[in-house]
This record gives C-alpha cells, structure tokens and sequence, in this order.
C-alpha cells in the first residue's frame, strides 16, 4: 500500500494539479508525483511545507493515522488528560488516597486550566 496514501486526497480536495503542488514545493512535478505513487518519500522540510499547506499533521499524510486533525489543533479531553491530571497531582501530594480522577473531575480541572490559559493569552495579546 502507498505510504503517502493521503497526499494525493488532500491535493485534489482543494483541486490542485501536481504541478501546482510541485511549485508549491519548488520541486519538479515529476518528483511531486512520485511522493504520490509512493516512489520517493519527501524530505523532512518538504513533509513539514505539505503538512502546514493542507492543515494536517505529517503523520496523515505518510498514511500513519486516519485523524488528518493537527495535533496543534486537537483539543484536550478528560479522557485523554485524566490520567496524566491524576499522575500529576498524586506526584505534587494533593491525590493522598491515590484514587484516579473521575471524569467529571478531569474535566471540571480542564476547563479551570483552558480558562487560565485564554486568560493569559488575551492578557499577553
């Protein structure tokens, strides 16, 4: 199976030609469309201009996930960050029972911590 399986998608989603996207890359439109057929894989800083181009991570588009959500993008959720909360909280003392954080206590935590967060970036804006 292709390992770029992805690029070729996220170019005709938007409706560009390969040669668009090799002058994007300022590369070849033959070199562009052996990333495509999975000939050739794309240097690292080329991976990086594709990833920022379409808004997905590098991991999408060398086929390693099916998520194409960035992980800049992605939002934290109690079920994600309840463990490392719990973990983090037991190591600063405050979890003496070491009884793990329910859901509802995850999240109530994480919306405290996303609120201080906006808070600062519009203080620093």
């Amino acid at each position: 199976m292709n390992h770029l399986r992805n690029l070729k998608e996220l170019r005709l989603s938007k409706g560009l030609s390969q040669q668009s996207m090799a002058d994007e890359l300022q590369i070849t439109q033959q070199a562009y469309a052996n990333y495509e057929a999975g000939k050739r894989t794309p240097d690292l800083q080329n991976l990086v201009r594709l990833a920022n181009f379409f808004d997905t991570s590098i991991d999408y588009i060398l086929g390693n996930t099916d998520d194409p959500t960035p992980p800049d993008k992605k939002k934290p959720t109690p079920e994600t960050v309840g463990p490392v909360l719990t973990s983090v909280l037991k190591e600063a003392g405050y979890l003496k029972d070491g009884k793990p954080l329910t859901d509802k206590e995850a999240s109530r935590l994480l919306n405290y911590l996303i609120a201080i967060h906006e808070a600062d970036l519009k203080e620093n804006e």
